[in-house]
Order: structure tokens, then C-alpha cells, then sequence
């Protein structure tokens, strides 16, 4: 079983051992081939570990600027500009606003700041990664046709129930938007409750990221989510590593990876 070291001093990476050079000859397949497919699952999961790392990247950083955003405020500018003269219009006082607002933003753009609809947008940018690199480990799974690969892609469904539904939600959003599914059909969206997400009847939701779970409304009309957490890269590694100890190896060096 691989392991993960985790230290004050270092980061989290996820770890995988390929025990020999190539697969034995299995199935009546070319070793070479096969060898080739559990290398290339490798190289997705490792691009799963990015798009997560990524992830946790932005979600960090959009937390700390959006709590440094709120401490400012638009009072100086405003009077910068006679904002507190009296005898003003509402809509000079509302242009007065516009030009304060846009001088107060300019400036701290100039600074380095970045404008909110940027920062918003990063997070929910790196979770549609993370949530295409998963389906490109559960679809490469479905192509190694071996009869133990089989069973472990079921396993990686079981532990993600809604993902195909998700990423079909997010490949089709012009559909969605509309309430329409795949076969352009209406969407009756139903009403969903957990205790910390709440969706009423016919609330279409697009993309909604609640801490660490993206969710959206599937096709079918329920809602649906992918958790975007160390727990869900972990278990696809367990599976990938079951992958490759389901079969026999021959030849050397075994391989440690990351590298």
C-alpha cells in the first residue's frame, strides 16, 4: 500500500509503486500495451493531484482577499469627490459614487489587488479541473478492459456516485441554463436538503461550491456534487495502486513516483 508523507517541513504528495519494468503478458494482450494503459492511468491521477493542489491553492487565496476587501471602504473617496455637499441631485450624488467607485478600484488594482469577479471565478475554475481530471481516471479506467479492472472501476464509482452526471452538467451549460437535459428535454428540478446545502423545487442550479463540494443539477433533475477534498484524491490513489498490483510484473527497475 502506497504511503504519504506528511511533515512540517514538507508537502502532501501522493505516492504510487510500480514493482517492475512491464506487465507479464495477460489476457492475451501485448505486455507492452498494457503496461502503456496503467502508465498513462499514473500520469492522470497525477494530474488529478494537481488540479487538486491548485484547488486548495485558490480556495486559500480567495478567502484571504475577500476578508481583506471587506475591511476597505469607499467613505474617502467618496468625499474626495463632494459625495457631502449639499444641495446635489440623486443623480449627482449616484455619478459622484460611479467616480469614487471607479478611482478607489483603480487604485487598487494598481496596488496589486484583483477584481472580485476574478478571484470568485479561480476556485470554481480549479474544481471544474479537478472534476474533468477525475472523469479522465474513471474514463481510462473503463478502457482497460483486464476483468480486475473491471470490478475496481465499479469500486471508483461507488465512491463517486454522481461524477459522470456532474461533468456532463458542466460540459452542457449552455443546456442547463436553459433547464434543458441532453435530449433537449425540460428539467423538473427537484428539491434537495442535506442540513447545509438547500435547493427548492424548479432553483436550477449551475454551479454552486459549498467549502470543499461542488454541486450543481444533473440531468435528471436532482442535485449532485463531487467532493473536492484530500479523502477523494486518496481513495482514487488506493484504486489506481490497486490497478496496478491486480497484476503480475516482470523485469527491473520498479519505479517510485512521483519523481
Amino acid at each position: 500500500m502506497s504511503k504519504n508523507y506528511l511533515t512540517a517541513e514538507t508537502k502532501f504528495y501522493y505516492e504510487l509503486l510500480i514493482p517492475a519494468y512491464e506487465i507479464k503478458n495477460a489476457d492475451g494482450r501485448r505486455s507492452s500495451e498494457l503496461t502503456a494503459e496503467v502508465s498513462w492511468l499514473a500520469s492522470l491521477f497525477y494530474e488529478l493531484c494537481a488540479s487538486f493542489e491548485m484547488f486548495e491553492e485558490e480556495k486559500n487565496l480567495f478567502a484571504g482577499l475577500l476578508e481583506r476587501g471587506l475591511q476597505e471602504s469607499g467613505e474617502d473617496y467618496f468625499e474626495r469627490w463632494g459625495g457631502r455637499d449639499s444641495g446635489k441631485t440623486a443623480d449627482e450624488i449616484h455619478a459622484i459614487y460611479l467616480a469614487a467607485e471607479r478611482e478607489k478600484k483603480r487604485e487598487r488594482w494598481s496596488a496589486g489587488d484583483k477584481p472580485s469577479e476574478l478571484i470568485n471565478a479561480r476556485p470554481f475554475i480549479a474544481a471544474r479541473s479537478f472534476i474533468y481530471a477525475l472523469d479522465n481516471v474513471d474514463d481510462h479506467l473503463g478502457k482497460i478492459t483486464a476483468a480486475k479492472v473491471v470490478k475496481l472501476r465499479d469500486k471508483f464509482k461507488s465512491v463517486f456516485p454522481h461524477l459522470r452526471e456532474v461533468r456532463n452538467s458542466l460540459h452542457h451549460m449552455a443546456d442547463r441554463f436553459r433547464g434543458l437535459n441532453s435530449r433537449g428535454k425540460n428539467i423538473v428540478v427537484q428539491a434537495y436538503d442535506d442540513g447545509f446545502v438547500k435547493i427548492p423545487d424548479r432553483h436550477m442550479v449551475l454551479s454552486l461550491l459549498n467549502d470543499q463540494r461542488f454541486g450543481c443539477t444533473k440531468g435528471d433533475g436532482t442535485y449532485g456534487f463531487v467532493d473536492i477534498t484530500q479523502m477523494s484524491v486518496e481513495q482514487v490513489q488506493n484504486i489506481v495502486q490497486e490497478v496496478i498490483d491486480s497484476f503480475d510484473w516482470e523485469g527491473k527497475p520498479s519505479r517510485h513516483l512521483p519523481s
